[in-house]
Parts: C-alpha cells; structure tokens; sequence
C-alpha cells in the first residue's frame, strides 16, 4: 500500500497490511547477509546442548510436580522481615523474601 492511500479505501486493508509486511521481510532478506553454514551449525549445536542441559531440569506438561508445603507470614516492616529470614536461615530452613 503506498503511504498516501488510506486504508479506509483498501478493500482488504489486512491483505494489503499483509503484503506489504511480505514485501518489507524480502527486502531485509536481501540486505542482509546470510551467516556460513558454519556459523549456522555452531548456533545449532550450541542450542540443541542447551536445550538437551536443560532436560530434566524442568517439569514437562503433563508431569506433576514433588509436593511442596508452604508458609506465608506476614510482617510489620522490612526490619521484621530481614529478622525473620535470619532466624529461619539460622534454623535450617528453606526460606525466601517476597515484597508484595
């Protein structure tokens, strides 16, 4: 679509909208220059050894999750809270600030 035409006069703004964002995408395919089929395979073999760290590491849909058991205590202050996650610390215990 040219910038003066309105898209109010388009009979397809989306197709128009669409085909001008296609012709934006092949313009940049044309100036920019494509990496080596090196540089390209070491990007995939680097993810591909993140993502195969990453396995396990994370639940998968449909996975269930260790049951966890929770305590949310309120404080006074900030001065309560830095108490009390130090007591708890002190403890032994798991614990985490959260500012709500």
């Amino acid at each position: 679509m040219r910038p003066d035409a309105s898209p109010l006069l388009c009979p397809e703004p989306l197709a128009a909208l669409a085909l001008e964002k296609q012709q934006l995408h092949d313009q940049l395919l044309e100036i920019v220059p494509q990496p080596p089929p090196e540089l390209a395979g070491a990007w995939e073999a680097a993810a591909g050894a993140l993502l195969a760290d990453d396995k396990g590491k994370w639940p998968m849909t449909g996975d269930t999750l260790p049951q966890a058991f929770y305590v949310l205590v309120t404080c006074r202050d900030e001065r309560q809270q830095v108490e009390l996650l130090g007591r708890f610390k002190g403890e032994g215990i798991e614990c985490n600030a959260v500012l709500a």
